[in-house]
């Protein structure tokens, strides 16, 4: 993906020839209701719960986290 684009970007007719395929799975996982549902439970979690929303988030969809 261009260190330009939006992750936030809503418009689903955007070009998708210039991604890689970190950039195509992002681009179905967004879009997954319940992928945006546990998003959306580890964004609103407090500090210290919020640490394991983000692992099982992580843990369930196969996300890694540069380090």
């Amino acid at each position: 993906m261009s260190p330009v684009a939006d992750w936030r970007e809503e418009d689903p007719a955007r070009p998708t020839d210039e991604l890689d395929l970190s950039g195509i799975a992002f681009e179905f996982l967004r879009r997954n209701i319940e992928y945006q549902r546990d998003y959306a439970l580890a964004k609103a979690a407090s500090a210290p719960s919020r640490e394991e929303e983000d692992a099982r988030a992580a843990a369930r969809w196969g996300l890694r986290f540069p380090g």
